[in-house]
């Protein structure tokens, strides 16, 4: 059997992942979600269950963004700040529709407009770190930091523990501390876990037996002290 191949074409194994790698597989795994979504198949208890897992995934993948990412482009490009900037905020805008939809039954009116717009919003912002931030990333570092990149914790979404669990360790040196995030709380009474069909790898599946407890809707979006993002 032939090794995967890379976003780039190149045969490689898993530790031999960059950290562009790792999240483009999350966006991957996401799309695929949001397309069974779409075909509005199922019961609305696989709805649900399906809608919370594409929560969950949002928001350990933007958890990598934000404190392995968006810090690098930061270092790396002339305009690093702009553009982390500009991350960040369409993870705040998803996370306000998140929030909405955690807690919108799929029998009501408002849910499949609610998927709709995050449907749209992840898409977009997916087109632009796939065509533009990614890209830059990978001209302006060298290969062996964006491996150390994704072993160091840009794979969190995937594997990693929580980051506003007690006793994290902090960002490396000379990196921003991340923003304070809420912790993600167990599934709500009598909502179904993970499908079998969307289980990736243990680790994968270990981390998405819970759902993220998203902040209340109509939070300010504050700077430092803020609420978790997506």
């Amino acid at each position: 059997m032939t090794d995967p191949q890379s976003t780039t074409g190149r045969p490689q194994g898993v530790a031999d992942q960059d950290v562009v790698d790792v999240l483009v597989a999350g966006h991957r795994e996401v799309e695929a979600i949001f397309v069974e979504l779409e075909g509005r198949q199922g019961a609305p208890e696989h709805r649900r269950q399906l809608a919370d897992v594409v929560i969950a995934e949002l928001v350990r993948h933007s958890v990598a963004e934000e404190q392995y990412v968006y810090p690098a482009a930061r270092r790396a490009l002339p305009d690093g700040d702009q553009l982390a900037e500009h991350e960040i905020a369409e993870h705040a805008e998803a996370e306000r529709t998140m929030k909405e939809l955690e807690s919108v039954d799929p029998s009501e009116a408002r849910f499949e407009p609610l998927l709709a717009h995050l449907t749209k919003a992840i898409r977009h912002h997916v087109q632009e770190e796939e065509s533009d931030l990614f890209p830059r990333l990978r001209a302006a570092m060298a290969r062996e930091e964006l491996v150390e990149l994704a072993g160091k914790g840009a794979g969190r979404q995937a594997d990693g523990p929580d980051p506003a669990a007690p006793g994290r360790a902090g960002p490396p040196a000379g990196e921003p501390a991340a923003r304070p995030r809420h912790r993600p709380g167990g599934p709500a009474p009598g909502r179904p876990r993970r499908p079998p069909h969307l289980h990736g790898g243990a680790a994968r599946q270990a981390a998405l037996t819970t759902r993220p407890a998203l902040p209340p809707a109509g939070s300010s979006p504050g700077r430092p002290g803020r609420r978790r993002r997506l």
